[in-house]
């Protein structure tokens, strides 16, 4: 199910208020996870892509090195062994005064995600399927039929 902004951004409202640790929805296909650590909670977003897929954790490296001006997440491994990305927003003591900084923080880490996600695209190995033959080849016998009808 989607969730619109509106409904997204009373969630978190509700969620903040709450003494809930964990907060989880899907964004774009993608988990995402809340979790409240004292004062900070953890942003926590899947990529698509698993160890299995790319098990050197090298491209994840070099994917940050080269946003780090742009972009504030980290790559980590899931306990699904998938790739995300984490990042932190600190918790005030307002659900209302930190739920605009969690929502900028969210949009920044769906922009990575994204980002990362188009460059995985050409990184990660699709499975392979046999092509399907673009002509069907005609058996000897329907090839003789065509000589013996003329």
């Amino acid at each position: 199910m989607m969730l619109s902004v509106s409904q997204i951004t009373t969630t978190l409202q509700h969620w903040l208020e709450s003494s809930q640790i964990q907060l989880e929805f899907e964004i774009d296909s993608q988990c995402l996870s809340l979790i409240k650590k004292g004062q900070v909670i953890e942003l926590r977003l899947a990529l698509p892509a698993t160890v299995q897929q790319i098990p050197d954790p090298t491209l994840f490296l070099q994917l940050s090195e080269v946003g780090i001006d742009q972009f504030n997440g980290v790559p980590a491994i899931n306990e699904q062994h998938q790739y995300c990305i984490i990042d932190w927003c600190q918790l005030t003591d307002s659900a209302t005064a930190a739920l605009a900084p969690l929502v900028t923080q969210i949009e920044a880490l769906i922009n990575q995600q994204q980002c990362w996600a188009s460059m995985l695209n050409h990184q990660v190995p699709k499975p392979h399927s046999r092509p399907s033959p673009q002509v069907v080849p005609l058996s000897l016998s329907q090839q003789m039929r065509q000589f013996s009808s003329s």
